[in-house]
């Protein structure tokens, strides 16, 4: 029963994390947009891992790829991915701090980054440049404010 209750709050999260993701900032902020989905996809692996993991990544991530127009699978790939290692990497997130979960959080959107952007670039030949990893570096300063939002404003705390 208490799954019924955290799943409205699970896909509101990430209803409006995927709205995040899509609103047009212009090309010039888009490199200091960071990756809105994937943090509250890290987050609910780490509160409620019984209930977000590597399918729930697989989803959200045919979501980002029908959103972007690109090709279908590619973030549906990378979102099972840090799914899975976000899942098996709990047992750090629960011994660390906040900064420390950033630093963690960093590695495994850069992960992500580097498949989604692999594939990409063999898909459409095109070198990645240096404004597709800054994102990554914002990660530092968002985790924390997405781990206190979604803390404090969801009644769903961390399970065992």
């Amino acid at each position: 029963m208490k799954g019924l209750v955290e799943m409205p709050w699970i896909v509101l999260s990430f209803f409006v994390a995927l709205v995040l993701d899509s609103v047009p900032i212009g090309e010039a902020l888009q490199a200091f947009n960071p990756p809105w989905t994937l943090l509250v996809l890290i987050y609910w692996c780490w509160i409620v891992p019984a209930h977000v993991g590597p399918f729930t990544g697989f989803f959200v991530g045919l979501l980002l790829d029908t959103m972007s127009a690109s090709v279908l699978g590619v973030h549906g790939l990378g979102g099972s991915l840090v799914g899975f290692l976000a899942n098996r990497l709990r047992p750090i997130f629960n011994t660390s701090s906040l900064w420390q979960q950033s630093i963690v959080v960093l590695g495994l959107v850069l992960v992500y980054k580097a498949l989604v952007g692999w594939i990409q670039s063999f898909l459409a030949a095109e070198n990645l440049d240096m404004t597709y990893w800054v994102s990554s570096l914002i990660v530092i300063l968002a985790w924390p404010l997405v781990y206190t939002l979604l803390k404090e404003l969801t009644p769903i705390r961390r399970r065992a």
